[in-house]
């Protein structure tokens, strides 16, 4: 009976936790979006759906294109030791935010242009439907704004305030998801669609700027409102190398992540392609749980690194992958099971056709949060996302190797062939980072058999 009273109160210590509210926030948050996902399919069907991913692979090209990965490069000098002459440690960090929101915001409002740019002149290779600018424009300023809110969120997490990141991340997804819903529900077409995550994305622009000033300022005590500090824009300029492999892998996200979108419309119907869209709408529903591990684990990874505490580390990593392998056997079990019904019942039988490739994309949950999680901050803290980058180059070949190679092959319109292709991405990419850390950083890498004296 004790030993059942403390592992209970353990229990309720945990749950009470600021890690896991942020946790539970974000599972509450990926049920939103699995509910607006599961509105639009059933408003759009498959083949308007199909064109949306289009119009938004497009962007997404346009959009990697421009991107740096500035926010790596940003949570490593955020971290860094030693300060220039001249600042203190707190005016260094409000500069690292000051200037990365700078740049991103530059960065966000050029994509626009370009984005919309992309799309007006090429979305044709790749639809035969008719298509309007009014599209393009709405899907360029939504993922302007996302690309311009997301380094915000993930730099929240420095201050380690949870709660507060949680509650509020909470809010805005329910009340931009609300505000989508009532768009869409009123105007039951793209129109409807692309009006509702314009002001989706405003909202949660909103919400996000202002929350990571107030807990950066008040928790982290950075003066982010009392002055300008440009003294970080010096270090980003002269980490010449760092973002030089940030921007390369930048295309190589640009491949696996928005151009695949455009290899289905390219080779397959708007149907196909829909279908796709849906599947990959499941995984992103899904990795917002692996958006909050990283927010949660990055931080402490980092500190771990600076302590040399790599025995720690390595439990940690070791624990992240086991969780992360049972939740994905988890997920995997539940949409064999479930998904057949939800598909019939809930989407009236218009996504028939998407269950195995949702399942092989879901598959790919345990290869970003069970391990990304954990390499990332090695690449990282060590400046060798050089070494990441050619093999994500690697991977990305296999995965239209696959891909294309599978569809060209069985000749058919099948979805599935490009789940395969996606998955094969991540099956080369970690196996292949996993062998080098074993060999690089032995004493952090779980499983290696590494012995401490």
């Amino acid at each position: 009976m004790p030993e059942a009273k403390s592992i209970l109160t353990q229990a309720l210590e945990k749950a009470r936790s600021p890690l896991f509210f942020y946790s539970a926030s974000n599972v509450a948050c990926a049920f939103v979006g699995l509910l607006q996902a599961v509105l639009t399919a059933n408003i759009l069907g498959p083949a308007l759906i199909g064109i949306t991913a289009i119009i938004a692979g497009i962007n997404g090209v346009a959009l990697n294109f421009l991107d740096v990965r500035l926010v790596d490069l940003a949570t490593k000098l955020y971290y860094r030791r030693e300060m220039p002459n001249g600042i203190t440690v707190k005016e260094y960090q409000a500069s690292v935010i000051q200037m990365s929101f700078l740049v991103y915001t530059l960065l966000g409002a050029l994509f626009f242009v370009t984005g919309f740019l992309a799309n007006y002149f090429i979305v044709h290779l790749f639809t035969s439907s008719e298509v309007s600018p009014r599209w393009f424009l709405a899907n360029a300023l939504f993922m302007s704004l996302w690309y311009v809110v997301g380094p915000l969120g993930y730099m929240q997490r420095f201050s380690g305030k949870f709660y507060h990141m949680g509650a509020w991340r909470f809010v805005a997804a329910v009340t931009s998801t609300g505000v989508f819903a009532a768009s869409l529900l009123t105007i039951r077409s793209l129109d409807g669609y692309y009006l509702g995550i314009v002001l989706s994305s405003i909202i949660n622009f909103v919400i996000m700027a202002a929350l990571s000033v107030y807990i950066l300022q008040k928790y982290e005590h950075l003066p982010l409102t009392h002055g300008w500090y440009p003294q970080a824009l010096h270090d980003f300029f002269h980490s010449k190398r760092f973002l030089f492999f940030g921007n390369l892998f930048g295309y190589v996200k640009l491949g696996h992540r928005s151009a695949d979108v455009l290899a289905v419309g390219y080779f397959c119907n708007d149907s196909i392609t829909g279908l796709y869209k849906f599947a990959r709408s499941i995984l992103d529903s899904i990795l917002v749980l692996f958006d909050s591990m990283n927010q949660v684990y990055q931080p402490r990874f980092m500190n771990l690194i600076k302590e040399n505490a790599f025995e720690k580390y390595r439990l940690l990593a070791k624990r992240v992958m086991v969780g992360s392998a049972v939740f994905t056997v988890l997920v995997l079990l539940s949409e064999y099971t479930l998904l057949p019904l939800f598909i019939k019942y809930v989407l009236a039988g218009k996504f028939y056709g998407a269950q195995s490739a949702v399942m092989l994309l879901s598959a790919t949950f345990f290869f970003v949060a069970g391990m990304h999680t954990w390499m990332w901050p090695l690449y990282v803290s060590r400046g060798q996302i050089g070494i990441y980058t050619m093999y994500s180059i690697g991977a990305l070949a296999a995965q239209y190797l696959v891909g294309v190679g599978l569809f060209i092959a069985f000749g058919s319109q099948s979805v599935n062939w490009f789940a395969c292709g996606y998955l094969s991405y991540y099956l080369v990419l970690f196996t292949l980072t996993y062998f080098q850390l074993r060999q690089a950083h032995p004493q952090a890498t779980p499983f290696a058999g590494y012995v401490y004296e």
